[in-house]
């Protein structure tokens, strides 16, 4: 698998470590569009009673991803997400680990459930670039491991989300009326600052005291 992989056009590396266990290379999303040849090369490795599904899955997953990047007319592909999302929670019941309802993260839901209906209401979700939502994650994991309720950490986190956005778009600066129209005009402004840098580079005079010991 690993040498597949390494066969797309990127480095990929599998190991052991004593504290974490089994690590393997981070992808960027550059190296990960070079994945696409991917599925085609996975006949004849994987388990033959999920070799199908698991080659549908990638395969299914592409073609809702290059639907969102480049349909501009506001096409739906609902019915595929859902075979997608389908295939994913029924591939839970083989003894192959990593699906099934236990696995779908916010990121699987989201492409199922909502960004068909988005895409269609926008015409094309390839316009827009998700920073904002990244961003939204970084905050909320930040949150969670920090300040969290560890009771209903999701409740409190979006709650502690929308606080930050209401603060932020509510506190803005307030303007300064100069009330002292000489101070501001009839240059005792100026005489102050002549005034301050004249201290700053004069020296302080020192005093010499004695100090008498019998007594």
């Amino acid at each position: 698998f690993v040498e597949l992989i390494n066969g797309c056009g990127m480095k990929f590396a599998v190991w052991h470590d004593e504290r974490k266990g089994r690590i393997f290379t981070s992808l960027s999303s550059n190296e990960c569009i070079k994945l696409e040849g991917m599925p085609t090369k996975l006949r004849g490795i994987l388990h033959c009673d999920t070799e199908q599904s698991v080659i549908s899955l990638w395969e299914t997953f592409r073609s809702i991803l290059l639907h969102f990047e480049t349909n501009v007319t506001g096409g739906n592909v609902e019915e595929k997400a859902r075979t997608f999302f389908r295939t994913f929670i029924e591939l839970g019941n083989s003894a192959q680990k990593g699906y099934g309802k236990s696995r779908v993260t916010p990121y699987v839901h989201i492409v199922a459930h909502h960004a068909p209906s988005k895409h269609v209401q926008f015409k094309c979700l390839g316009w827009f670039s998700s920073q904002g939502l990244e961003k939204k994650n970084d905050v909320l994991k930040t949150l969670h491991h920090t300040k969290s309720n560890k009771w209903n950490p999701v409740a409190d986190a979006l709650k502690l989300a929308k606080r930050s956005e209401v603060v932020s778009e509510c506190t803005g600066p307030r303007n300064y009326r100069k009330a002292d129209d000489e101070y501001w005009n009839g240059g005792r402004i100026k005489e102050c600052g002549n005034e301050w840098q004249r201290s700053a580079v004069i020296p302080p005079t020192t005093v010499a005291v004695k100090a008498d010991l019998d007594k």
